[in-house]
């Protein structure tokens, strides 16, 4: 989960900013090995998202746009 620095609003904006976190995303992991995963690789991938969903939830955070580009 990256680290929520400011979240707010200006001039009619909504932004959030967050810390840089380096590393290659789920989108482009699965591009580069043709649009295909292993089950195994997607079940572990699937655990890790969900434990990083609940722990987010269990603080009040909803995260609303779960998909493979915006998992690191």
């Amino acid at each position: 989960i990256a680290r929520v620095y400011a979240a707010g609003e200006q001039d009619g904006l909504h932004y959030i900013a967050f810390e840089f976190v380096e590393g290659e995303n789920l989108r482009q992991r699965m591009y580069s090995q043709g649009g295909k995963i292993t089950p195994k690789d997607a079940i572990s991938y699937l655990l890790q998202v969900a434990a990083g969903l609940a722990h987010a939830a269990s603080r009040g955070v909803v995260h609303r746009d779960v998909k493979p580009s915006n998992i690191i």
